[in-house]
């Protein structure tokens, strides 16, 4: 008698599915929970190393700063410093000249070759100085190193009165406390971004007799962001309260670029943080954002708010979201691959398993279709004591009697 039970209706079969389904379907909820925990688990380790070196950078800039304000309350006590002011101040007075014209004349050049050295020599001791200035009450720039344009006239009116030195100044001579100017194409140095800090000068009176100011090379702070120019891990910039760049993202000619406005969300919550509200000088423990960024890339961002002397600047760490895709897929196709070879084996074990588990009954089915046949020649050998050998030595008992 012939068998016509389907494969898919057979017991090995059923088996055979049933035996895949319990082996396999753990496995794959291990391996997507897994998976799921790789993503946060990629986030969070990547946020954290992007927030370690965002402080790093943020705690570098407030470490110079602060010894920049070291020096120069230190350089505005000298007291040669305070005597050069002073005499170049009365000078300048008994001279009944236009301050342009004071800086030309023979008393002005034969009395600051008598003065000048030590400001020339501090200049050239510290590679951060661009220039050295001396400033009486009147904003006039009466001495400065590199004997540049400056030098002739007042920073509170003409050419210099829209520039963030001269503001920077007016604000140390009317509140008698340091200032930093923010970064500016300094015109009258070609162009250069530049910072200024100053300083009140005060004799020993406690009188306020000018101002003294450096001129920052910006060398230092921009060599901090170089290394990350085309990061395609991380990208850290700095951006003004103007929401233009303070650090180059690619190029320098990006730094206070009027073209290049940084408006994404992290910058917005920077400002509604911390030029709206009161805030505190270093902030370490912001949110990422996804958002798009100045360069027009989708990424993940946080900020740290930096202050310097009033001006703040925010700090921007953004990754490329392309870089967890890519990872997750790295992950996903050693996933989806472990489970292939994994589905593969348990497939083998369960075929072989449903066979050694249904052959008994294969031989009992072909033992009874045959004795069906009239074929009564028929005994089964039962091979286990289990319910399919019983069953065996009940049918050989069967077609005995």
């Amino acid at each position: 008698m012939k068998n016509n039970i389907s494969i898919f209706a057979s017991i090995r079969f059923k088996i055979f599915l049933w035996f895949l389904l319990i082996s396999i379907l753990p496995i794959i909820y291990i391996s997507y929970t897994n998976y799921i925990e790789y993503e946060q688990k990629l986030k969070k380790a990547t946020f954290n190393e992007i927030k370690q070196t965002s402080n790093l950078k943020a705690r570098f800039i407030d470490n110079w700063f602060s010894y920049r304000k070291t020096d120069i309350s230190v350089w505005s006590q000298s007291k040669d410093n305070i005597y050069f002011l002073k005499e170049l101040s009365v000078l300048y007075k008994k001279s009944k000249l236009e301050s342009q014209d004071f800086v030309k004349s023979d008393d002005y050049l034969n009395f600051i070759k008598t003065k000048e050295d030590t400001l020339i020599l501090l200049s050239q001791q510290y590679d951060y100085i661009y220039d050295l200035f001396l400033i009486d009450l009147n904003g006039n720039i009466l001495f400065n190193v590199t004997k540049e344009n400056d030098l002739k006239g007042s920073l509170f009116d003409g050419k210099y009165k829209d520039t963030k030195f001269a503001n920077a100044v007016q604000d140390t001579l009317k509140y008698q406390k340091l200032n930093f100017s923010d970064l500016e194409r300094y015109n009258f140095s070609n162009g250069l971004i530049s910072g200024f800090m100053t300083a009140p000068i005060v004799d020993k009176t406690g009188k306020n007799i000018g101002a003294f100011a450096i001129q920052f090379y910006f060398d230092k702070i921009f060599n901090l962001f170089d290394a990350d120019v085309g990061n395609t891990q991380a990208l850290y910039y700095l951006v003004g309260e103007d929401g233009y760049l303070r650090s180059k993202i690619d190029m320098k000619d990006e730094i206070l670029n009027k073209d290049i406005v940084v408006t994404s969300k992290q910058y917005n919550k920077w400002k509604e943080e911390h030029l709206k509200k009161s805030s505190t000088h270093l902030s370490c423990d912001e949110p990422f954002l996804q958002y798009i960024n100045a360069k027009g890339n989708n990424v993940f961002g946080t900020h740290q708010n930096i202050e310097l002397l009033g001006i703040k600047w925010a700090l921007l760490s953004e990754i490329n979201t392309d870089n967890f895709v890519l990872a997750k897929k790295d992950y996903l196709i050693s996933t989806v691959l472990f489970l292939v070879i994994i589905i593969f084996l348990i497939a083998i074990v369960a075929y072989f398993a449903s066979i050694r588990l249904t052959k008994p009954i294969d031989i009992l089915l072909k033992a009874t279709n045959d004795y069906a046949s009239g074929n009564r020649d028929v005994d089964i050998q039962p091979k286990s004591k289990s319910e399919i050998g019983s069953l065996s030595e009940s049918f050989n008992k069967m077609i005995i009697s």
